[in-house]
C-alpha cells in the first residue's frame, strides 16, 4: 500500500513538473512576441498595422503575459502548500526570480 501511495505521489509531482514548464514555455513565447513587436507602426509595409491596430495587439499580450505570469505565481504557491514536506519539488524551488515577469519586465506603452 505504502509502494502505491508512493508511485502516486511520483505521478502527481511529474504532473505538476509538466503544467510548470507548460506554462513557463508560454510565459517565454509571449515574452518573445512581445520583444518582436514594434513600438511604433513601421510605415510603407503591405502587412505592417496601423497605430491603433499595433497597440491593440501589444494590449493583447501584454495582458497575457499578466495572466500567466499570475497563474505561475498562484500555481507555485499552490504546489509549494501541496508538497511541503515532500522530496521531490526541485523544479519549485529551483525556480529562480527570473521565471516571474516582474512589473519593470511586463512594459506598457
Amino acid at each position: 500500500m505504502a509502494i502505491r501511495r508512493l508511485q502516486e505521489k511520483k505521478i502527481v509531482v511529474t504532473e505538476m513538473d509538466h503544467h510548470w514548464k507548460a506554462l513557463k514555455a508560454c510565459a517565454d513565447s509571449l515574452k518573445e512576441l512581445s520583444c518582436l513587436l514594434p513600438s511604433e507602426p513601421i510605415q510603407n509595409l503591405p502587412w505592417s498595422l496601423s497605430e491603433e491596430r499595433l497597440k491593440g495587439v501589444q494590449s493583447i499580450v501584454f495582458r497575457k503575459r499578466q495572466n500567466i505570469s499570475e497563474m505561475k505565481t498562484h500555481t507555485r504557491a499552490c504546489y509549494l502548500q501541496v508538497l511541503s514536506g515532500a522530496e521531490n519539488i526541485n523544479f519549485l524551488q529551483s525556480a529562480s526570480s527570473e521565471d516571474f515577469d516582474s512589473d519593470s519586465d511586463l512594459e506598457t506603452d
